[in-house]
């Protein structure tokens, strides 16, 4: 089998796994069975083939029934999650500030820190560590 093909390392496993499952006559059992204690799974044993519904129109009548059973999940808001604040921020000297913008490779997402001149409940105003222009 492995000389049909010149990809033969694709095919390899396969013939592998048939070593491993193939019956011993004079051992009376499989290879793996020997090794692990019992036969192999083999792919064509991994799914159960069931047999369809004959019957369309009892197919159709049993899925109209559990579609009308259906209820409505309720939305999630997002509005209302709270966000975290550390209790020691609102007595702290100097804070970082996070810049959200496309970063290069190992660049830090925050730049500080910076020491705070005036606080409240929702932002800080810091002093930067150079003037800017604009």
């Amino acid at each position: 089998m492995c000389h049909a093909t010149e990809k033969w390392t694709e095919i390899l496993p396969t013939i592998l796994l048939g070593f491993q499952a193939a019956l011993k006559e004079n051992l009376g059992c499989t290879s793996a069975e020997l090794l692990h204690g019992k036969t192999l799974r083999l792919p064509g044993e991994f799914f159960i083939v069931t047999k369809a519904a004959s019957d369309p129109v009892q197919f159709l009548e049993r899925l109209r029934t559990h579609i009308q059973h259906l209820q409505p999940k309720p939305t999630r808001s997002r509005g209302k999650q709270t966000i975290f604040v550390h209790s020691e921020q609102h007595n702290c000297t100097h804070v970082f500030v996070r810049r959200d913008l496309v970063r290069r490779p190992l660049q830090a997402p925050y730049e500080g820190p910076y020491p705070v001149i005036k606080r409240s409940d929702k932002f800080y105003k810091v002093k930067p560590s150079k003037p800017t222009s604009i």
